[in-house]
């Protein structure tokens, strides 16, 4: 009902705001669809009108349409240059009150185009909904600024975007389809990075959506070849390793394009990466010999190899209709997975996918008002690991993890299809885009996983401490306080030396925290369907105001909520009217957007339904180092862990708000400041319903074991100030920069698990996600000697983690447990562990403040990347511009930076890239176990471009040098 308000409220305020708006003045508008000779239509163009003594420009849309609204009754000259076609000058009159429709087809140039690029051609202010200057559009040479490992790129693309509003992060697309394998940056065209944040066409914020673009064929022969070769001769080490094994990576790939016959054109590309990575292993074990403790840190090569194989045909079916079919054939295999942190190398086991994914792409233009596109995707991934069952494992709680990887003969089977077909009509001053997009996935999921059984070590907040180890059953030599994992775990090896029983071992402080294990049958099959329709008018009220009203609706199976309406309004407004170009623009938007519930919870929900597969949960087990069999484990009783969703769940849902102001700088410079404002509702958490209720060992559920329901009760509040800028103040200097001012509340991060299942207010506080500050800045920079200079700067502050005490005090069977402690009050208290960050007291008392979650901060991230080009040119350019028009975008991209080789036939470009130039130590993985030996402390380096997951770089700086050749 709350919902059904807001909405309500909603369309009052839009109905309220129409007889608000003044009457148009006696004047006329423009209106046009500009295409090719093919008739595809062509964004991004810039189209001039002239007369009457007024000199306007506007670029057209992703549809093709332009539009000039408000002139005045007269003669005018609409002019259009562009690259590969011949040059348009016509005239046309405008009457009082009239939309003149002037579609405009470009026909091929016989002769060589010259593209002159103005000094004042950077980013221009206008009040389209898709022009916020929040906005980076990446095409051509921008790209370069890029890494070139897809990986690597995907993160780089990720840190650009900046904090998205909302808890999930950035959002990439491929040529408008959402999943898939991020595609080689020989193969992308353009990439667009928070565009028209409330369109009605897109499930998320257009802050954090990152949509990629590919290549497609041209009308003349081209190509390339390029070889990426980086080795660890040329790298820093990894601080966190104690060795520096041999390190390569040699990505290699060529590119071939051009026409098949008159009326089609193809673009292939092949890229290939072999890496030699490095696993960083950083932990604490307990020597055998002596029951010590002993560091141990170590690098591991962990081979790593990607074919991708992607042809493209755009094919003109009749003069309005072109077709554009995309074929991508991925493969990644890597060998000893799995090691890392504090697995150890019995942990490895190989992985690898083979994905097939085929693409079409429909567009008609039924007139000059009319565009219609479809889009159908089918995708078939096959992603596989291979480990041993053999022992089990053994987490010694943020110390180490030994014994066989617990993945057993796995796979993961999808067939993903995905449809969408949209219209966009231009009707007077009205833009209006309407459709509906539609998935379907079949999942077929066979997993072994800790079939062979696991033990955990988590430490005690209050156990016996052994004084004597010579003799640790002698009288008067026992107390009482805190243990840490690995002090429980030597306990164990020390208490089973002597031949000790297993209740003596567990009274002494030693034996195993918790065993789980799983059983029956590894397959699950399932599928999912969702489907989106939506519609969205822009309306152009006066010249200096468009106002954005949309409206999507979503629904999914395997739940039941089925009332998820996501209105949106938008709005941008310029104080000046009779610009050419605006200074200055106010925007502002709301609404609301939905999260689909992802598939691998519906997976997990079917798999431990106590039928499919079942799986063990034992607190304190008696058994250490044996291991029970099946038949043991179902003849004892043991009471198994299932998982359900709630009857009542709903879909997560984010209401977003933002107002933004946006100022054109003299020098070729625009600046914009954004206020995000994020309230999540209905959250998914990860509850067990079946925990002791509080002071009690009584379970709600009598006889049943553990049951972890799917809730969804978790909330998120995110405020953002964000500033943006990109300048040209040289002819050869372009760069674009942004910082953020973030703060992130929620009481669950990604699903989890609240530490008090019966109390969430508790968990309220810092969202893990969080990074208070962040400063991303890419430019392109023209060096003396013809080298090119493209710098890519990402500062962040450290991430929050949680302090928490590592043992299950209150019976929620979590095989991490997320029990906080207390700030201490009584320093003399036996479960008080003082510590650098404080005295934190682990065994609570009434009374006592519990530490807020997210309480400790990480290190920063400062990551300076940079590449350094020279091109050498040959000969002298033929031919026209490629038949796809999506090649041959106007010099409307961010970064622009020519040099004199751009009109030679052959080139040849000698690179250097370098990741973490200068060496910083960016830490991260920090242990907030506060019983773990290493709390407080990080364990593996930070991601070079600070993408917002923990990664473990093998070396701290890192060299390449790549190779190309184009014609």
């Amino acid at each position: 009902m709350v919902e059904l308000r807001r909405i309500a409220c909603w369309l009052a305020v839009c109905a309220s705001m129409v007889p608000m708006i003044a009457a148009q003045p006696a004047t006329g508008s423009l209106r046009g669809v500009l295409t090719d000779n093919s008739g595809a239509v062509i964004p991004g163009a810039t189209v001039n009108v002239e007369g009457n003594g007024v000199r306007r420009s506007a670029d057209t849309q992703l549809d093709g349409s332009f539009s000039f609204s408000g002139l005045a009754a007269g003669d005018y000259v609409v002019r259009l240059s562009f690259p590969g076609f011949n040059p348009v000058n016509r005239k046309v009159t405008v009457a009082p009150g009239s939309t003149v429709q002037v579609p405009i087809r470009l026909s091929l140039s016989s002769e060589r185009q010259v593209v002159t690029v103005a000094a004042e051609s950077g980013q221009h202010l206008a009040v389209d909904p898709e022009a916020n200057a929040t906005a980076l559009v990446l095409r051509g040479r921008d790209l370069e600024a890029l890494p070139d490992d897809p990986d690597d790129l995907a993160s780089a693309l990720t840190a650009l975007a900046g904090p998205a509003a909302g808890p999930n992060g950035a959002e990439i697309f491929v040529d408008g389809f959402s999943g898939g394998s991020m595609p080689p940056k020989d193969a992308i065209r353009e990439v667009r990075i928070n565009q028209n944040p409330f369109s009605a066409e897109y499930d998320k914020l257009g802050m954090g959506r990152i949509e990629i673009f590919t290549k497609p064929g041209s009308d003349t022969f081209r190509g390339g070849l390029y070889l990426n070769a980086g080795n660890g001769v040329f790298n820093s080490r990894n601080p966190y390793s104690t060795n520096k094994p041999d390190y390569s990576n040699y990505m290699f790939g060529g590119s071939l394009s051009g026409p098949l016959g008159k009326r089609a054109s193809f673009f292939l590309n092949v890229d290939q990466r072999n890496i030699d990575n490095n696993s960083v292993i950083d932990a604490t074990l307990v020597n055998l010999q002596t029951l010590q403790p002993q560091p141990y840190q170590t690098s591991i090569v962990s081979p790593f190899r990607n074919t991708f194989v992607n042809p493209r045909v755009d094919y003109q079916l009749t003069p309005n209709n072109t077709l554009v079919a995309r074929y991508q054939y991925t493969t990644t295999n890597q060998n000893d997975a799995g090691i890392g942190q504090f697995n150890l190398p019995s942990r490895a086991y190989t992985t690898g996918t083979l994905e097939h994914n085929w693409q079409l792409t429909e567009t008609a233009v039924l007139n000059a008002q009319m565009v219609n596109e479809t889009r159908f995707q089918y995708s078939r991934s096959n992603t596989f690991q291979n480990g041993s069952n053999a022992t089990p494992a053994v987490v010694v709680a943020s110390a180490f993890t030994d014994g066989s990887s617990q993945v057993g003969n796995s796979y993961y089977h999808l067939d993903h299809s995905e449809a969408t077909n949209s219209t966009s009509i231009v009707h007077g001053t009205h833009t209006i885009r309407f459709g509906l997009r539609a998935r379907y996935d079949d999942i077929a999921s066979s997993s072994a996983q800790n079939f062979g059984g696991t033990f955990s070590f988590f430490g005690a907040a209050l156990a016996p401490v052994v004084l004597d180890p010579t003799n640790p059953l002698s009288g008067g030599n026992v107390s009482f306080g805190p243990i840490t994992s690995l002090q429980q775990y030597q306990r164990t090896l020390l208490l089973e030396q002597y031949n000790v029983d297993p209740n003596t071992i567990r009274l002494l402080g030693g034996g195993a925290s918790l065993f789980t294990m799983s059983l029956g049958n590894p397959l699950t099959r399932f599928s999912q369907f969702d489907i989106a329709p939506f519609v969205q008018d822009d309306w152009r009220v006066r010249p200096n105001l468009t106002l954005s009203l949309g409206m999507r609706y979503e629904t999914q199976t395997n739940i039941g909520d089925r009332d998820d309406v996501a209105p949106r309004i938008g709005l941008a407004w310029s104080p000046k009217t009779a610009d050419v170009r605006h200074r200055t623009v106010l925007r502002a938007g709301v609404g609301m957007f939905y999260d689909r519930v992802a598939e691998n919870i519906i997976l997990q929900s079917l798999r431990f339904n106590g039928v499919t597969q079942q799986q063990y949960t034992i607190p304190n087990p008696d058994f250490f180092p044996n291991l029970p069999t099946p038949s043991q484990l179902a003849s004892e009783g043991q009471l198994q862990t299932v998982y359900q969703l709630d009857r009542h769940l709903r879909t997560p849902y984010l209401l977003q708000s933002a107002a933004s102001i946006e100022r054109q700088l003299p020098a070729s410079t625009t600046v914009s400041v954004t206020y995000v404002n994020v309230h999540g509702m209905h959250l998914l958490q990860d509850v067990n319903i079946n925990t002791p209720l509080p002071g009690t060992t009584i379970n709600p559920y009598a006889g049943q074991g553990p049951i972890f329901q799917y809730e969804s009760g978790g909330i998120f509040n995110q405020n953002m100030m964000l500033v943006t800028f990109n300048t040209r103040p040289t002819r050869g200097v372009v760069l674009f920069g942004s910082y953020s001012l973030n703060s992130m509340k929620s009481d669950v991060d990604n699903g989890g698990s609240p530490s008090d299942p019966y109390d969430f207010r508790l968990d309220y506080g810092r969202s893990s996600l969080e990074r208070l500050h962040r400063f991303a800045l890419v430019g392109s920079v023209a060096a003396p000697l013809g080298l090119r200079l493209n710098p890519f700067v990402i500062v962040t502050s450290g991430a929050p983690y949680d302090v928490v005490i590592g043992e299950d005090l209150n019976g929620d069977s979590l095989s991490v447990p997320l029990e906080r402690p207390a700030f201490a009050t009584d320093l003399n208290s036996k479960s008080v562990r003082v510590t650098p960050f404080g005295a934190f007291d682990l065994n609570p008392q009434p009374g006592e403040t519990i530490v807020p979650r997210n309480y400790l901060t990480g290190g920063g991230l400062v990551s300076l990347n940079f590449r350094l080009a020279r091109t050498f040119g040959f000969g002298s350019k033929t031919g026209s511009a490629g038949l796809s028009p999506t090649s041959r975008l106007g010099d409307g991209s961010l970064l622009n930076a020519l040099d004199g080789s751009s009109d030679s036939r052959v080139t040849l470009t000698f690179s250097v890239i370098a990741v973490n130039i200068i060496n910083h130590t960016n830490p991260g993985g920090y242990v907030g176990q506060i019983l773990s030996p290493l709390f407080g402390q990080p364990t593996m380096l930070n991601g070079g471009f600070g993408g917002g997951v923990l990664s473990t770089p093998a070396n701290n700086r890192r060299l390449e040098f790549q190779t190309r050749f184009a014609f």
